[in-house]
């Protein structure tokens, strides 16, 4: 995470932040719109919450952003390696059929950007951001992302520890 950790800061995304940063840009129309637009929507309706890194020495340059928001992970909709994986670590008489998880709803990185693995460290982040028990959101052990088909190559940096049971791609 060497670029985001020496150049940038993480905001949760609001209209104040939105107003006197330069207009987010990934070359997709639809996240443009999402997080220029509707992030706020989310948050209020408590559907997700986005975050953003800024650059440390403009501040009005967005670098990336995501959304995330609680999920659960269908054991039964797993591949039988990994659900039995799962069914090891629970007691039998705790079995669950769903396990809770984070859903990365969202995410994006601004054409400037684009190119030099900051969506891998914006993964790496999250990934490490809901596995620390000093941080003040909950931990987890499953990661939900879903992504576009050209972000997929990204999916690779979500190694273990933080698992990744469920990554939809779409098109």
């Amino acid at each position: 995470m060497a670029f985001l950790k020496d150049n940038c800061i993480l905001n949760v995304l609001t209209s104040d932040i939105l107003s006197e940063c330069y207009p987010f840009n990934c070359g997709d129309d639809d996240m443009d719109e999402f997080f220029r637009q509707d992030a706020l929507d989310y948050t209020q309706f408590l559907m997700g919450k986005s975050y953003c890194f800024r650059l440390k020495d403009d501040v009005q340059t967005i670098v990336a952003c995501f959304t995330v928001s609680n999920d659960s992970i269908r054991i039964y909709d797993l591949p039988s390696s990994r659900r039995n994986a799962m069914w090891k670590i629970t007691r039998r008489e705790k079995m669950l059929t769903r396990y809770p998880g984070v859903l990365i709803g969202r995410l994006a990185v601004a054409t400037q950007f684009s190119g030099k693995g900051i969506g891998s460290e914006v993964l790496r982040f999250i990934r490490m951001w809901f596995l620390d028990e000093a941080s003040s959101s909950p931990t987890y052990t499953l990661l939900r992302l879903t992504a576009r088909r050209r972000a997929a190559g990204v999916l690779g940096a979500a190694e273990a520890p933080f698992r990744i049971f469920n990554a939809t791609i779409a098109r």
